[in-house]
């Protein structure tokens, strides 16, 4: 059961119906488990990809056909993480909208004043970057004082986090160093 090549190894359903995984009495709590895995897994599979949510990833800069990619094939990846992770958020803050990446600055343009000499009335054009205030917490404070209060700190995972955690989380048993 315990292998070091990976490609040889007992998937999570070969090793729930294996003859050790079966004998003695029924847990009726792991068998709970078990069908709670299956119906998470189900749901995402049937959930359609979130545009607005591979957007946001593009503006990244992730590829948008590997992240496809990781969805269908139900990778264990960074594109796969990002887009779950993303997608949690969004389901605990359903009000929130993604953030936007930082804005080009916006141009801005004033009079020609009489010090600059002649320029024959015409008006100057300067670009003024955007600014983010944060304050000593690390939170963004709004141009009209108030502050965005989607941080993740001391917040619990929803169940169904929870539940999708752990039904993709593995492990590998390696040769120890020594």
């Amino acid at each position: 059961m315990l292998v070091l090549e990976p490609s040889r190894r007992l998937t999570m359903e070969q090793i729930c119906k294996h003859k050790w995984m079966c004998q003695g009495e029924q847990d009726l709590e792991f068998e709970r488990l078990i069908a709670e895995c299956q119906h998470v897994k189900m749901e995402r599979q049937r959930e359609p990809i979130n545009e607005q949510i591979l957007i946001t990833m593009v503006e990244m800069g992730l590829d948008k056909d590997r992240t496809l990619q990781s969805l269908r094939t139900d990778a264990y990846d960074n594109y796969s993480a990002i887009y779950s992770l993303l997608c949690e958020r969004l389901k605990r803050h359903k009000t929130l909208r993604l953030p936007n990446p930082p804005a080009a600055p916006r141009p801005v343009s004033y009079p020609a004043s009489p010090l600059q000499g002649d320029t024959g009335g015409s008006a100057i054009s300067m670009n003024v970057p955007q600014v983010q205030l944060i304050n000593p917490e690390n939170q963004i404070v709004e141009t009209n004082g108030t502050m965005n209060l989607d941080s993740d700190e001391g917040e619990e995972p929803s169940p169904e986090a929870l539940v999708r955690y752990l039904s993709m989380r593995r492990h590998t048993v390696g040769v120890p160093d020594t």
